[in-house]
């Protein structure tokens, strides 16, 4: 995954309006491509033991009832858990969405591609430790997953450039 081109067309317009709803600004329309959003929309509290309870309909849309997990973390393996919960640690700190591409298999063994955006939530909504999140199977055939999730890549959001200090400059003009 090189950047946000690469993404299916839903998961563009999700990350378009998180940008939108991190910023405060008023959040963009989803258009054609976002229909059925709502429908793949959950939330996310990140909390001290790195568990990850997700609540809301959008991994239903993946997971079958019996075998959806609560803790979105349980879905991944610990070493991958551990770059899960690091890109949410980069999503928080730069104010900007990240997108998770996986893959598992579903109950009739075949390969099930997902992409997962996070975005941070608002402050009036989060101190920092509650994300958005959208999740869509990607395929012509979308079916549901049975069992954990295998990371195929990250996209980080990039990090912050500070922003230049104030200097003095000398200038000096010979008549």
């Amino acid at each position: 995954m090189i950047g946000e081109e690469t993404c299916c067309s839903a998961t563009r317009a999700m990350l378009a309006y998180a940008r939108g709803l991190m910023r405060g600004d008023d959040t963009p329309r989803l258009g054609s491509e976002g229909l059925g959003a709502a429908d793949r929309i959950f939330v996310v509290n990140r909390r001290t033991d790195d568990t990850l309870p997700a609540v809301g309909d959008g991994l239903d849309a993946l997971f079958a009832p019996h075998d959806r997990a609560g803790d979105l973390a349980r879905l991944f393996s610990p070493p991958e858990r551990r770059l899960v919960l690091a890109l949410l640690d980069a999503v928080a700190a730069s104010g900007e969405p990240g997108v998770i591409r996986a893959h598992g298999q579903a109950f009739d063994a075949t390969r099930v591609d997902v992409e997962l955006m996070l975005g941070g939530l608002p402050s009036f909504w989060s101190r920092g430790d509650r994300f958005l999140g959208h999740a869509i199977a990607l395929g012509a055939d979308p079916k549901l997953l049975a069992g954990r999730l295998t990371l195929g890549a990250l996209l980080t959001p990039e990090t912050p450039r500070p922003k230049p200090k104030p200097q003095l400059r000398l200038v000096v003009s010979n008549p």
